[in-house]
């Protein structure tokens, strides 16, 4: 039994796996705040997994050469290994042997897992030409794996494949999260043509609304006024669904520097009797409020006491800006003041 009392260490044992041509584990206990562990092998191993599988939460600095990491993701026994390996090879910098280690398992790997981790890696080196890549892979894929690689090609502004695709994906694909993926993906590639299928995007129903919340949220990233105005009338009650309507709201936020009616309405907002949209006020308020508005957010909290931390958080917000406002005020006050007396010493000097 562990005495807590006497010491903070814990004493558990960590498994190692050696694999030089064949693989072995081998089992030590770890009792103290340093340990040297040898382990004879006969040749250089081809990889060396500490605590095989990630049981033991940890911090852990192992270097590995590209080399190693990509025999690590084809062989390692256990799948969070393999999973490590992938993110590791996308930590960069882009070398042709990771980019084609992490192609390769995504094609090929048995477990949707690793796939994941591998697109999301493969996105994070961000090769050239990789939207064809990103493509091709997508067909014939777990959704989840499927959706990464729709997301992964946000990265490939202006490239006319990756924009034709995603546009396939919003006007036919049946896979409503796939859908909602597509057009977060194209306003990044394309943003005319983006915004161009808002309207069909809104119309369209799914589950958790999770389409025209995408569409919403375009509209906050696609500045115009139109998008604006679509996005103010969403935001009022019954301007949208239920569910969509604290999306409205959030997204108003990117014009709230300049629609000052923005933050009259997220005002006016906090007495919603959508809870999603008062959060999304708050929010608001927090972000683009000053002092005169606590007396509005301490009246939500009597309305609604759920929402007291997060009222909480937007005054801490306010104080904060007006703090660093006032730090700001003053060091623009020291440097007239400075200027001020540099010009008095000059003419002091001439005469």
């Amino acid at each position: 039994i562990q005495d807590l009392e006497t010491t903070s260490m814990f004493k558990m044992p960590v498994v190692i796996v050696l694999d030089n041509g064949k693989i072995s584990r081998h089992s030590f206990w770890i009792d103290g705040p340093q340990a040297t562990i040898s382990i004879p092998s006969s040749t250089k191993p081809k990889m060396v997994l500490f605590d095989e599988g990630n049981q033991i939460p940890k911090k852990l600095t192992f270097k590995k050469s590209i080399s190693e990491l990509k025999y690590q993701l084809e062989n390692a026994p256990h799948i969070l290994d393999r999973i490590s390996a992938a993110k590791d090879l996308g930590k960069g910098p882009l070398r042709r042997k990771a980019q084609k280690a992490l192609e390769s398992a995504i094609i090929s790997d048995p477990f949707w897992g690793v796939r994941l981790a591998a697109v999301d890696a493969y996105v994070d080196l961000k090769p050239k030409n990789g939207a064809e890549t990103l493509i091709t892979m997508s067909t014939g894929q777990d959704n989840r794996v499927r959706r990464a690689c729709i997301r992964g090609l946000r990265i490939y502004e202006d490239d006319q494949d990756a924009g034709l695709f995603l546009e396939g994906i919003i006007k036919n694909d049946s896979s409503y999260y796939a859908v909602a993926d597509a057009i977060g993906a194209l306003v990044k590639v394309d943003s005319t043509a983006a915004n161009d299928l808002l309207e069909l995007a809104l119309n369209m129903n799914s589950h958790q609304d999770v389409i025209r919340k995408a569409a919403l949220r375009a509209m906050g990233k696609i500045h115009t006024e139109e998008n604006f105005n679509r996005l103010f009338s969403a935001a009022e009650y019954g301007g949208t669904t239920w569910e969509a309507r604290s999306t409205a709201v959030s997204s108003l936020r990117s014009y709230a520097d300049s629609h000052s009616e923005v933050l009259e309405q997220a005002i006016v907002f906090l007495e919603d009797p959508n809870y999603g949209v008062r959060r999304s006020a708050v929010d608001l308020v927090g972000q683009f409020g000053n002092k005169s508005h606590f007396t509005a957010l301490d009246d939500l909290v009597q309305l609604d006491p759920m929402q007291s931390r997060n009222v909480q958080r937007a005054k801490e917000r306010i104080l904060k800006k007006d703090k660093d406002g006032d730090k700001e005020a003053l060091i623009k006050e020291n440097r007239q003041l400075k200027e001020l007396l540099d010009d008095i010493r000059k003419i002091l000097e001439q005469n």
